[in-house]
């Protein structure tokens, strides 16, 4: 979105591109919350802005990469329970209320929003639609990009 170039480091997971950038290595990263936030919250790293289109609240004074000059960004990391698509009715809406009262608990709750997650539970339909529109999305952005498989 704002043609920049920069080298992209294929880190396996958050930890190591923490470390790497904590320890210099790295000038920045672009990884999820609860990844750098003790880091963040340390001061051994500097939050420049978070990619969703609301503030953290983990983070308020810490602008979004939109307000920050980049309008429209928005990437959010997501996460869903997925079963068979056969799936009988009765068993979705049992196994979706339970995992709604789970996560919904004050005790997950506080532990979530702690490290920086936002739950956001909702019915199986909504989350195939915004699966959908991920999917949607993101082919848009990699076509845009010129990304291929090559």
């Amino acid at each position: 979105m704002t043609g920049i170039q920069i080298v992209h480091v294929p880190y396996k997971g958050g930890a190591q591109s923490s470390a790497d950038l904590v320890g210099g290595q790295v000038q920045l990263v672009i990884t999820n919350l609860p990844e750098q936030i003790n880091y963040i919250k340390a001061g051994r790293t500097r939050a420049l802005g978070v990619s969703t289109l609301k503030r953290s609240p983990q983070l308020p004074d810490v602008p979004t990469i939109a307000e920050a000059g980049v309008p429209g960004y928005d990437v959010t990391v997501w996460y869903g329970l997925c079963g068979p698509a056969g799936i009988e009715r009765t068993l979705l809406e049992k196994l979706n209320a339970d995992l709604i009262k789970a996560v919904t608990s004050p005790e997950t709750m506080k532990r979530l929003t702690d490290v920086g997650i936002e739950p956001a539970p909702g019915t199986s339909e909504r989350f195939t639609a915004f699966a959908r529109a991920e999917v949607a999305k993101w082919a848009q952005v990699t076509k845009d990009a010129g990304v291929s498989a090559d």
